[in-house]
C-alpha cells in the first residue's frame, strides 16, 4: 500500500513541539483567516451569524488537531461542513485527519467533495490522487495526476508519481514514455535509466534494458559502479566478451576494488573458468571492500557445492584462512570455520573456535548448544559441566541447558546434583514431549544409581506413557526390576516387546533371558540366550556371563565353569564373575 503524504500544515502530529503552541495558534490563526475568506467570497448565503461560528469552530478544530485531539477535532469540521456545507476547506481537513488514522476510504470522500468545491487547488488535487493510489484505483489516481502536469508541468514529482501509477497499472511502456519525457525536460539521470530499465527487463526486453545502462555509461564515464552493473547485465545476456570488457575497465578505475574483484570471479564462475574464479574470490576475500557477511555467504555456497571434491574443499579451505587473517576477530568468520571443522571432522578444532566465540559474544543459544554437543561427542563430561553451568547463568529459562548439565553432573557421578539439576529443568519445559523423555530418561537413570527406586520407575512409567514404543527405555527398565528381582511379571512384558520390536538385538535377548531367568523359567531363558549370542552376543562378556548363570542352574556346572572362564577373557562382566571363576559356584 502507497503511503500517504498528509498535505495539511497542521496533519503530522510528530511536529509538534508544544512550547510552540502560542505561536503555532497565531499562524493557524492566520492561515486559517485567509482560507476564511476564500469561502466568505464563494458562500454569500452562509447568514453572518453562521459565518462567525463557523470561523471560530474552524479555528478550534485546528488547534484541537495540534493538540493532538482528533475526535474533538472531526466533530468541530463537521459542526464547520453543517454551518457552511461548501467550506471546502474542512472537508480538506477531514480528509487529512482519516487519512492520518488509516481510514482511507473515509479520506478519499472528503477528499473528492474538496476537490470538487475548488478544482483549483493542487494541495487537494494531490491528496485526492494519492487517496486512490492507496485504495486501488490507479486509473482515477492517473487522470488527476495527468491534469496535474498540464497545470504544472515543471512539477517533476507529478512526472514520477504518474509512471509510478502506470507501473502499478501495469502499463509499463506508457511508464517509459513518462520517464523519457522526464529524460527531455529535466536532462538524463541515473534513477531515470535505472527506472526504465527495470520496466524493459520486466517487459521481456532485455536488449533495451542494457541498451539503457549502455546510455548510463556513455553519460557518466567517470563513475566506476556503472561499468560493474552494465558487466552484469552483459554476463546475464551471456555476452561474456563485453563483460569482460567492462569489468577491466571497472579495475582500471581501482585495481584494489574488492567488489570489482568479487563481480569479475562471479563471471569467470558463470563462464566455469574456476582457475580465474578461484583467483580473483581470494583477492576479494583479502579486501576490506567486501563484507564480512557476503564473504561468509559466498564460502558457505563454496562448501556447499565441494561435496566431495577434495579439489574444492581445498579451496575452501585457503579462502576460510583468508577470510580469518583479514577479519581476525569477526564471530561470523569463526562460527562458519567451526562449521567446516566439524564437517571434517575436527572436532577439537571446533570446540576451539566455539569457545573463541563465546569469548566475544555469550548470548548466542546456538554456539553454546553446538559447544555442549561437541562436548559430549569427546565425551570431555567435565568441561560439559563447568561450560553447561556457566551457560545456566544466561540462560535461566531454556530447559536444555539444565539437561545437559544434569547428563554431565550423573557422568561424574554427582547424582544428587544431577536429580536437582534435572528436575528444574523438567519444570521449565511446556508443550515439548520430545524432550521431556529426554528428562525422564536421565532422571529415571539417576534415580536407579541413587538407589531411589520408586522415583526411578516413575520416572521410566512417566516417559512410557509419552512413548511406549521406546525399546531403550523399556529393556533398561525391565533388566533393572529383574536385577531388584521386582515386578518380574511387568518387566517380562516389557522385555518380550523389545525382542519382537528388535528380534535381532543381542542386548534385548539377554535381557528378556535374564528376566526368564529370574523367573525361574530356565528353559526358556536358556533359548533367549542362546539366540542372543548367535546375535552377535558372544563377544559380550556379560552376555557369556549370564549364560554360564543358566547353565548352572539349570545343573550344567561345568559347561557353566567354561563360560565363566570365556567371559573373563573377553573383558568385563558383573562384579561376581572374578569369584565364579575362582570357586566355580554361582554368586548372586
Amino acid at each position: 500500500m502507497q503511503k500517504i503524504k498528509i498535505i495539511s500544515k497542521l496533519a503530522c502530529k510528530q511536529y509538534f513541539n508544544p512550547f510552540l503552541l502560542i505561536l503555532l495558534a497565531g499562524f493557524f490563526f492566520i492561515s486559517s483567516c485567509s482560507v476564511l475568506k476564500k469561502t466568505d467570497k464563494k458562500e454569500s448565503k452562509v447568514n453572518e451569524r453562521n459565518m462567525i461560528e463557523y470561523k471560530n469552530a474552524f479555528i478550534e478544530a485546528e488547534k484541537q488537531k495540534m493538540l493532538d485531539n482528533l475526535p474533538e477535532a472531526k466533530a468541530l469540521l463537521l459542526r464547520c461542513i453543517e454551518l457552511n456545507p461548501s467550506a471546502d476547506a474542512s472537508y480538506y481537513e477531514l480528509a487529512n485527519i482519516h487519512t492520518f488514522q488509516d481510514d482511507f476510504l473515509a479520506a478519499e470522500k472528503y477528499a473528492e467533495i474538496a476537490a470538487g468545491l475548488d478544482p483549483d487547488n493542487i494541495w487537494y488535487q494531490m491528496l485526492l490522487g494519492s487517496l486512490y493510489h492507496t485504495n486501488n484505483k490507479t486509473d482515477k489516481a492517473i487522470i488527476i495526476n495527468k491534469q496535474l502536469i498540464k497545470k504544472y508541468p515543471d512539477n517533476t514529482d507529478l512526472y514520477f508519481e504518474l509512471a509510478e501509477l502506470y507501473t502499478v497499472n501495469r502499463q509499463n511502456s506508457d511508464a517509459i514514455n513518462v520517464y523519457e519525457k522526464i529524460e527531455k525536460i529535466f536532462g538524463i539521470s541515473e534513477q531515470l535509466i535505472l527506472e526504465k530499465q527495470k520496466l524493459c527487463q520486466d517487459m521481456g526486453k532485455p536488449d533495451k534494458a542494457i541498451a539503457e545502462i549502455e546510455k548510463l555509461v556513455m553519460t557518466y564515464p567517470d563513475e566506476p559502479r556503472f561499468y560493474g552493473i552494465l558487466a552484469e547485465f552483459y554476463t546475464a545476456g551471456k555476452q561474456y566478451s563485453k563483460a569482460l570488457e567492462m569489468y577491466k575497465k571497472l579495475l582500471e578505475f581501482d585495481q584494489e576494488n574488492g567488489m570489482a574483484h568479487l563481480s569479475l570471479a562471479d563471471y569467470y564462475r558463470q563462464t566455469k573458468n574456476y582457475d580465474q574464479w578461484f583467483s580473483e574470490l581470494k583477492i576479494a576475500f583479502a579486501s576490506q571492500d567486501v563484507s564480512v557477511e557476503t564473504k561468509v555467504n559466498i564460502l558457505s555456497s563454496v562448501f556447499a557445492f565441494t561435496g566431495n571434491s577434495t579439489e574444492f574443499n581445498e579451496k575452501g579451505y585457503v579462502l576460510m584462512n583468508i577470510l580469518l587473517e583479514t577479519h581476525p576477530k569477526d564471530i561470523r568468520a569463526h562460527a562458519l570455520y567451526s562449521d567446516y571443522l566439524l564437517r571434517n571432522n575436527q572436532i577439537s578444532e571446533a570446540r576451539d573456535e566455539l569457545r573463541f566465540i563465546l569469548g566475544q559474544e555469550k548470548k548466542s543459544y546456538a554456539v553454546w548448544e553446538q559447544l555442549f554437543l561437541v562436548e559430549t561427542e569427546l565425551n570431555d563430561n567435565k568441561a560439559l559441566y563447568d561450560e553447561s553451568k556457566e551457560a545456566m547463568d544466561y540462560f535461566p529459562g531454556q530447559p536444555t541447558v539444565f539437561l545437559f548439565n544434569g547428563m554431565a553432573a550423573y557422568f561424574l557421578k554427582k547424582y544428587e546434583e544431577a536429580v536437582k539439576t534435572l528436575t528444574a529443568g523438567l519444570d521449565l519445559i511446556v508443550d515439548n514431549d520430545k524432550l521431556k523423555l529426554q528428562f525422564f530418561i536421565n532422571l529415571g537413570e539417576t534415580y536407579n544409581k541413587l538407589k531411589k527406586y520408586r522415583e526411578s520407575d516413575d520416572s521410566f512409567d512417566k516417559l512410557l506413557t509419552i512413548e511406549p514404543d521406546n525399546v531403550s527405555v523399556l529393556n533398561n527398565y525391565a533388566y533393572y526390576l529383574s536385577l531388584r528381582g521386582d515386578s518380574l511379571s511387568k518387566a517380562e512384558k516389557m522385555a518380550e516387546k523389545c525382542t519382537v520390536l528388535q528380534p535381532k538385538s543381542s542386548s534385548y535377548l539377554d535381557t528378556y533371558a535374564w528376566v526368564l531367568y529370574k523367573m525361574g523359567n530356565l528353559s526358556k531363558a536358556k533359548t533367549y540366550l542362546e539366540k542372543a549370542i548367535e546375535n552377535n552376543g558372544s563377544s559380550n562378556p556379560l552376555i557369556i556371563e549370564h549364560y554360564g548363570d543358566i547353565l548352572f542352574k539349570s545343573g550344567e556346572i561345568e559347561k557353566a565353569i567354561v563360560e565363566w572362564n570365556k567371559a573373563t577373557k573377553l573383558g568385563e562382566g558383573s562384579e561376581f564373575l572374578k569369584e565364579k571363576v575362582k570357586t566355580g559356584k554361582l554368586i548372586e
